[in-house]
């Protein structure tokens, strides 16, 4: 008689379940969600800024008035605007703006937005500083102005590569409109994941490699300029003095590489004992591993991507496997020379890097026992070199889930459509009065003007200004 009742799993940030059903012959797909991302937004939000980024020009950031009180489409929201230098050192009026977002999160059920302003490195600062102040990161929201270099981080979201202006802008203007963005915006989980080389231990949200990128990357900080353009030469410079070097490679110190405790590829190449090449050994040396989490490379290279149904080093089935930074999940790739990874990387040409593993973790490098003291292990992770002497062995592994704002355009279908008709009758203006300079110039002839010379050419041709 009924009724009947089905009591499902409930998703979490680290695993999602989905149901299966079948409705009258119809196929039906369920998520279980379980707890909301967050069932309310609250409507303040903290900036916390690094001045360094941008050549300096996010310290103008710390010049609007605390707090500041926006008026905006969306509502009204109080900004409060935090130095990170500031709040890192102990300053006394920078942690007071972490503390009251610490009661603000423990006294109400709403979630709170905190804005990273600066550099893909800040993100992880900022995650870091919110952590060791004791801040329940489930019930933060973190969004970004991209100040940094590459900016990987936002643009996997969708903020850009790098602001259109310089904020806040003239009566706060330009911030105002961010702050409306950051209100509109969608909610996506992000993993955060942890490298740990001779026992120290570093978070990192976009990508960890190891080899020759980290070590031009090494040489590109001894150059690195005030400008973003400056920074953009200075880091080909430094690939160009590599490719011209004797080769950089994970050959000369990576051993092997293990997923979960299980060899996945040996680095090295060995004897082989039965004839032909060993198992799990790869076929080129590596001159470089990534391990990507965010979507974005390099300053904004889509490499795994971009590698999507090309032969792959050793597992043909990721031909066609899909990203997602909140997946639980990394993907790795390797480029086997300098001159496949600068392709990828400086000019930024169709892909050339070869897929290797997708893993949820934790992945361990193995180095070889008989380094060299002299012999660096260079790392990068996001965009931060780190070098390793005689290393025994790195791990990665997942470390906690976020919650990120994902950019959401503002235009509606209405407005769309009006933009389209805009530019349909802007398009259609040109082409009648470019078909208008036509007609008047086949109707006018050179030979009508008395002072024509054709050997030269003067006095044969008029030069009429339109407006437009």
């Amino acid at each position: 008689e009924g009724p009947f009742e089905f009591n499902f799993k409930k998703s979490t940030p680290t695993k999602r379940y989905y149901t299966y059903m079948q409705v009258d012959g119809e196929p039906l797909k369920v998520f279980n969600p379980g707890k909301a991302v967050c069932k309310e937004l609250s409507s303040d939000i903290l900036i916390l800024v690094n001045p360094k980024s941008g050549g300096n020009k996010a310290a103008k950031l710390l010049t609007i008035e605390q707090p500041y009180h926006h008026r905006g489409a969306y509502g009204e929201s109080t900004i409060h605007v935090v130095d990170i230098f500031a709040l890192a050192a102990g300053n006394s009026a920078a942690t007071e703006g972490l503390e009251e977002l610490k009661r603000s999160i423990d006294t109400e059920e709403k979630c709170e937005r905190v804005i990273i302003a600066g550099g893909d490195g800040t993100v992880t600062w900022g995650v870091d500083l919110m952590t060791k102040a004791d801040i329940n990161l489930e019930k933060v929201v973190i969004g970004i102005i991209p100040y940094g270099t590459g900016n990987d981080f936002s643009q996997s979201l969708g903020w850009g590569k790098t602001i259109s202006s310089d904020l806040p802008g003239k009566k706060n203007k330009a911030l105002g409109k961010w702050i409306d963005d950051w209100m509109m915006a969608s909610l996506h989980y992000f993993d955060l994941w942890q490298q740990n080389v001779l026992s120290i231990t570093k978070p990192r949200s976009n990508y960890y490699s190891i080899g020759l990128d980290a070590a031009i990357l090494k040489e590109f900080q001894k150059k690195r300029t005030q400008t973003r353009a400056g920074n953009h030469l200075m880091y080909a410079y430094s690939g160009m003095k590599k490719m011209v070097g004797s080769r950089v490679g994970t050959e000369k110190y990576l051993e092997s590489v293990k997923d979960h405790g299980q060899l996945l590829f040996n680095a090295t190449r060995r004897e082989p004992t039965n004839g032909g090449r060993e198992d799990k050994t790869l076929t080129k040396d590596a001159a470089t591993i990534i391990c990507l989490n965010t979507y974005t490379y390099a300053g904004g290279r889509r490499i795994w991507e971009g590698s999507a149904g090309k032969s792959t080093a050793i597992d043909e089935t990721l031909k066609e496997k899909k990203q997602n930074f909140g997946d639980h999940k990394l993907e790795m790739m390797m480029y086997t020379d300098m001159r496949s990874f600068s392709l990828d990387a400086g000019a930024r040409l169709k892909s050339t890097g070869q897929r290797l593993h997708q893993t949820a973790g934790p992945l361990t490098f193995e180095f070889k026992p008989d380094l060299s003291d002299r012999v660096p292990v260079d790392f990068q992770i996001d965009g931060e070199y780190t070098t390793a002497y005689r290393p025994k062995r790195a791990t990665i592994s997942h470390f906690k889930v976020l919650k990120v704002l994902i950019y959401k355009p503002r235009l509606t279908g209405g407005e769309s459509q009006h933009r389209i008709e805009k530019q349909g009758s802007i398009a259609s203006l040109f082409k009648r009065s470019n078909a208008l300079r036509r007609r008047e110039a086949s109707t006018t002839s050179s030979e009508d003007s008395p002072a024509c010379d054709r050997k030269s050419g003067k006095g044969c041709f008029k030069l009429k200004f339109w407006k437009r």
